[in-house]
């Protein structure tokens, strides 16, 4: 009989004879040996239906922490079989706890009880590693453990992100649950929601790059609002994201009523409180006044994602090449021979960087003068680009650094060699070329970064690489205020605070490609989960927000600055429409849903 794995110190085991959650004089107990294993003699011949074994780990790289395992099941005494337990002294019984911890940690029922080191290295290693450890955390920060839904869940939201300076320019971005949950899969869904003002008007709007992501199936446009999270009950429990990735998560919520808002405050920042980002961000100095209401709360939210997905920004990571694939980058933009003029036809344009960081050689002076010190620029301009040429086999790559303090097109008076690196060819989520600049040298960093270079619909991208899901991910941690804690706040900067309300999410929630004709263009717009209709076209009258799409599939708003109407009807896969400007001025516009 084992613990998962040796600890710093012998752990103390014994048969809670009791269930008092303590090893206590005259009941059974033992030392585990330095492998973890332990013999454990003296049990009773019957034991109650909640009796547990007890492993008491002392402090070492952490606080000390208990696991449990029912008596019957005494070969390991693991995170998960704590758990169980868990669910056992909740008063389930023990097969319906099995099958309960199973679905809530998306893990075989057949795994409970075993050891995660016999696995072949893999994912699913990885995962009951990822699991073990995230319990682990939990019980020695003491979050309470629990097996299937709170008593108390229900509609409310929780901010994951705010960001103040005065009311015409701030960001809220905020997660919302209805409290239900689906029988049939266990699972409750989550919503996303994200809004932004930067305009006297204090329109809200929705104003993002478009996120692409890549799965088993292929590119998907991943806008975080258009998709529901679906995610196990308990604590701890699993969020699925639309890509199938997974991710461990727990939560634990704190009433603040009666507190002052300021000191709620406090409590989100970074470094407070275990945080790891911060929640709410107001000007520096700013101190919010007021007291905070009945139920609000604070939830301390500690989450670990086991892997993600490659993925690029449809704008910011583009390529400007006229080149399909990566294949064709490589052959379009040969390695130059030496003392080859650099133009624009003979070398790719791989990244740009403006107003990026001044360094010791100061403001006010070109890159030529620190080319002038480092011949290969290992400092990043003040603004430049990096071009690059290829050798034949596509196995190095080769730099240019050019300065835009002179202007002009890229050429010998403006650009120098910055030097070459290997560059490995691989193949995204089994189907999509890549190429991946390894080591990156330090000129390149800063246009690259790990980016590796892809292709998507006859275009090349600097994409993001798949993190690993084979290692353990670091746990994060930040504190959230919920809707009543928020409003508080949102009261004191004289801001309406949302309330979402629906227990149905909108039948046209997705991302939908919009075309609105010659005289104004739509990027890709999202219908969320509360309908609301959020992008932005532009127009001859300047930026059209979008509004709200009702229950029945009507979209109709004005924008009276502009003198702007929109208006049309949506079906669950496509969308017409009509708009004016100035009432002399009109088009149409439709849409389809990706």
């Amino acid at each position: 009989m084992h613990l998962p794995a040796a600890t710093s110190a012998p752990a103390t085991v014994c048969y809670d004879s009791n269930q008092d959650g303590d090893c206590d004089a005259g009941e059974p107990t033992t030392l585990t040996s330095g492998t973890g294993a332990y013999r454990l003699t003296g049990l009773p011949s019957t034991q109650g239906e909640g009796a547990a074994l007890l492993a008491q780990v002392p402090a070492g790289s952490g606080a000390a922490y208990t696991l449990k395992a029912p008596v019957s099941r005494p070969e390991f005494i693991t995170p998960i079989t704590t758990l169980v337990q868990v669910g056992i002294s909740q008063g389930m019984a023990r097969q319906a706890v099995e099958t309960a911890v199973a679905r809530q940690l998306q893990v075989d029922v057949s795994s409970l009880y075993g050891d995660h080191r016999t696995l072949s290295a893999g994912v699913q290693r990885a995962w009951h590693e990822t699991l073990a450890a995230f319990i682990v955390h939990q019980l020695q920060n003491g979050t309470p453990l629990r097996v299937g839904p709170s008593a108390s869940a229900g509609t409310d939201y929780y901010v994951d992100s705010f960001y103040y300076t005065d009311a015409t320019n701030h960001y809220l971005g905020y997660s919302y649950s209805t409290g239900s949950v689906d029988p049939a899969t266990g699972l409750q869904s989550e919503y996303s929601f994200s809004r932004e003002v930067r305009d006297s008007q204090r329109r809200p709007i929705f104003s993002s790059d478009f996120r692409w992501v890549l799965t088993p199936s292929g590119w998907m446009l991943n806008m975080f609002d258009a998709f529901a999270y679906p995610q196990t009950t308990g604590n701890p429990f699993v969020a699925l994201s639309p890509t199938g990735h997974l991710s461990i998560a727990s939560a634990h919520d704190e009433d603040v009523g009666g507190q002052t808002v300021s000191a709620a405050v406090a409590r989100t920042a970074a470094s407070t409180n275990g945080n790891t980002f911060a929640t709410i961000n107001l000007p520096a100095g700013f101190v919010p006044p007021g007291t905070m209401p009945a139920g609000a709360r604070l939830r301390t939210l500690r989450y670990a994602q086991m892997a993600s997905p490659a993925q690029y920004l449809s704008d910011s990571d583009r390529v400007p090449v006229n080149q399909p694939s990566v294949a064709a980058l490589i052959a379009a933009y040969p390695r130059l021979a030496s003392g080859t003029p650099v133009t624009e036809q003979n070398t790719a344009l791989i990244g740009s960087r403006a107003r990026a960081w001044v360094d010791a050689w100061g403001s006010g002076q070109s890159c030529w003068t620190q080319f002038s010190t480092n011949a290969l620029g290992i400092r990043t301009c003040v603004d430049a680009d990096l071009r690059a040429t290829f050798d034949s086999a596509g196995s190095a790559i080769h730099f240019e650094l050019c300065d835009h303090a002179f202007g002009g097109p890229p050429s010998s008076e403006n650009c120098r060699p910055a030097g070459s690196a290997p560059l490995v060819a691989g193949i995204l989520s089994g189907t999509v070329p890549s190429l991946r600049v390894d080591p990156m040298p330090e000129v390149a960093a800063p246009f690259l970064g790990n980016q590796v270079l892809t292709e998507h619909q006859g275009r090349i991208y600097k994409a993001t690489p798949p993190m690993s899901a084979t290692t353990v991910p670091p746990i994060y941690t930040i504190t959230q205020m919920n809707r009543r804690a928020f409003s508080a706040l949102a009261d004191t900067l004289r801001l309406a605070a949302p309330n979402p309300s629906f227990t149905v999410p909108s039948p046209f929630m997705g991302v939908w490609q919009l075309n609105a004709g010659t005289h104004s263009r739509c990027e890709a717009v999202v219908v969320d989960a509360a309908g609301d209709l959020i992008g932005a076209c532009q127009s001859p009258a300047g930026a059209m927000t979008i509004g709200t799409v009702l229950q029945n599939g009507v979209a109709s708003f004005t924008i009276p600055s502009y003198n702007t109407s929109f208006s049309g009807q949506f079906a669950p896969a496509n969308a017409t429409g009509n708009w004016s400007h100035n009432a002399t001025l009109t088009g149409t516009w439709s849409a389809t849903k990706y």
